[in-house]
């Protein structure tokens, strides 16, 4: 046998080995990379899509995001802690249950909730402001009502004593800030004199609906309410009711449904004032304002209650009737229109509709074909709308070639496979462009080339004319050892990968 046909045997062709199939039908997130994607791959209902968008079919100031599921599966039927001071960015789950027990909240930043799927809380989910205490006939201040997931703790009830009052505590925003103006001022009780309630808050708490274009002035907490001012009488005195926190804020975002129980976001009650012998009266603490939850989900939404963003009621004193109950907060609920929007929703986008021509992609992580040098020869790809895919390959699974068409990465001596895919919105009719399905057929074609200076005491073994007239030499005893020897090492590399 000739030096031709021991390269033959050594370049084994891909008609040697059986063909393969690369499928990709979106049912789970194994290869999904959402850190590399702006689309969303929806194991829901089995595709891959165009980037969502609430009011896409008017606007494209509001995309949504749905995480990159970093926090994993959580199912369980014993409750959950979320704690936003560990999650100041919010969760982002791959899919949540909590089907029973208590779902507890703290931490000073917004609960934030993000799902590659779905998101399904059976008990009461609450982020209510705590209420104000009543005032105390030893004259003791009392603390405000505390706040959850922003700053908005309740003004502090003025303190007395045989010879002074104090003020109340002043309204405290979402941020922290205090009321810099005549409102919301917890108001003082003058030494032998009846102290006075505090004022109503300017309210400037949530704003309104646009808690995903402005969150700085609308996806926020309510203001809270001001302490009352204490009062003294020189042998009696008490100190005034502390103020409600404000309510607090909650987004719950998925890819698919959203079920809850209870979702709660109430301001807290303020504290009563305390009557002295005299008649006169410690001030009441105001209540707190309602805050804000928030929903977007591309399937259906399905809340077991009403949301609940009121404010609450004022404390009171037989001498003042109260500041009566503060303003509530707002709730709104984003899903697809196919499903039937919540009697409760005041406000409600449409998400499966998209911005008309804008583009997006779809990443896919690596997949280990487990072949020396992936061979390509048939592509499918299950698609509605304007979708191209790209491929990138690597020998080694950490450096990868360019993103390029199939061919470009066919006998290039690549392991390991990439995807992009690419969706075009259309210039009318808003329907986002999906791909449902990716098929790829391969084979192994085998080594791309020889050298035998693997092997002690070989060169490589090449063809090539002679150099100033030298001849060629090859010993045949060598090269048959030598190539065998290969044919054994890629033998065992075959076997290897398949194990």
């Amino acid at each position: 046998m000739g030096l031709l046909g021991w390269f033959v045997l050594c370049v084994i062709p891909s008609s040697a080995f059986a063909l393969s199939t690369l499928t990709e039908d979106f049912t789970t997130l194994d290869h999904a990379d959402p850190v590399n994607s702006t689309g969303i791959w929806n194991i829901v209902d089995h595709s891959a899509r165009a980037r969502a968008y609430a009011n896409g079919a008017v606007e494209s100031t509001r995309p949504i995001d749905f995480g990159d599921g970093h926090d994993g599966i959580v199912d369980t039927s014993n409750g959950y802690v979320f704690n936003t001071d560990t999650h100041p960015n919010g969760y982002s789950f791959q899919s949540l249950s909590i089907t029973g027990g208590t779902v507890t909240v703290v931490g000073s930043h917004a609960l934030v909730i993000r799902s590659l799927s779905t998101i399904t809380i059976t008990p009461p989910l609450q982020v209510n402001g705590a209420d104000g205490e009543s005032g105390d006939p030893s004259g003791g201040a009392h603390s405000g009502g505390a706040a959850v997931t922003c700053s908005a703790r309740g003004g502090d009830g003025g303190g007395a004593t045989a010879t002074t009052a104090s003020n109340g505590g002043d309204t405290v925003y979402s941020t922290g800030a205090t009321e810099a103006s005549t409102h919301g001022v917890g108001q003082f009780g003058g030494a032998y004199a009846s102290g006075v309630e505090s004022q109503i808050p300017s309210f400037t708490g949530p704003g309104g609906y646009d808690f995903d274009t402005d969150p700085a002035n609308h996806f926020i907490c309510g203001s809270s309410g001001a302490g009352g001012g204490g009062d003294t009488m020189s042998t009696e005195y008490a100190s005034g009711g502390s103020g409600g926190a404000g309510g607090g804020r909650m987004a719950l975002i998925a890819v698919g449904d959203i079920q809850v129980g209870a979702t709660e976001a109430r301001g807290g009650v303020g504290g009563d004032g305390v009557q002295l012998s005299d008649g006169s009266c410690s001030g009441t603490g105001t209540g707190g304002n309602g805050g804000v939850i928030f929903f977007q989900t591309l399937g259906n939404l399905s809340t077991g209650v009403d949301p609940d963003v009121r404010g609450s009621d004022s404390g009171t004193s037989p001498c003042f009737a109260g500041n009566g109950v503060m303003l509530d907060g707002y709730a709104r609920g984003d899903l697809n229109s196919a499903n039937s929007t919540p009697g409760w929703e005041v406000v409600s986008y449409a998400t499966e509709q998209v911005p008309a021509s804008l583009q997006s992609e779809v990443q896919s992580k690596a997949y280990d074909l487990g072949v020396l040098n992936a061979s390509f020869s048939n592509e499918v790809i299950d698609h509605t709308g304007d979708v191209t895919v790209t491929y990138a390959g690597s020998p080694d699974g950490v450096s990868f070639s360019d993103f390029g068409d199939l061919q470009s990465v066919s006998n290039q001596g690549y392991r390991y496979l990439k995807f992009r895919a690419t969706f075009t919105n259309p210039s009318s009719g808003n329907v986002a462009p999906k791909m449902t399905g990716l098929h790829l057929t391969y084979s192994d074609a085998g080594l791309t080339s020889v050298d035998a200076k693997l092997f002690a005491g070989c060169g490589t073994l090449a063809s090539g004319g002679a150099k100033h007239g030298e001849s060629k030499q090859l010993d045949e005893a060598g090269t048959l050892f030598t190539l065998l020897a290969l044919m054994l090492f890629y033998g065992i590399s075959r076997f290897r990968m398949k194990v």
